[in-house]
């Protein structure tokens, strides 16, 4: 992913820990459906942030130029950041990010345009961290019981 994206690894979700252990009896299915899982709710809370208009923390964005002068949404002009959000699956890991070269300075924020004339306000929409990705105790619990009822 060559823009920017958030990496959720294995280890990172200490906080589970005991539900965890209770799909490495699934092996690598149970732990790369997680991984998909995840990265699929990632995806659908970062397109929601984009309709909200929020930051994963919760505060509103800094309404754009564009967005006042013509109405409309800040960061949704055309929709393809918004559309770009996508995942890449490995082994022990999922990112969620986006290849658009301007998600970058939307998320974080800094000088844009020609000779960097313009300051853009960071809009974050992409998680800083597994901690500001909602439901993951209900989604460990629902994969479990997919799986075990697969059985």
């Amino acid at each position: 992913m060559a823009g920017i994206a958030l990496k959720i690894e294995m280890d990172g979700l200490k906080g589970l820990e005991g539900r965890l252990n209770a799909l490495a009896s699934f092996g690598d299915v149970g732990r790369r459906a997680l991984l998909s899982d995840i990265g699929e709710e990632v995806i659908s809370q970062t397109r929601q942030r984009f309709r909200d208009e929020k930051a994963p923390d919760g505060t509103a964005w800094k309404r754009s130029q564009r967005a006042e002068a013509e109405g409309g949404q800040t960061l949704t002009d055309t929709g393809r950041l918004k559309n770009s959000i996508n995942r890449n699956l490995g082994v022990d890991f999922v990112e969620v990010g986006t290849n658009v070269v301007y998600g970058a300075i939307h998320q974080l924020g800094g000088e844009a345009g020609k000779g960097h004339a313009i300051v853009l306000p960071p809009r974050p929409y992409l998680p800083e961290g597994i901690e500001q990705v909602d439901s993951l105790d209900t989604m460990v619990d629902a994969l479990i019981a997919r799986l075990v009822g697969g059985l």
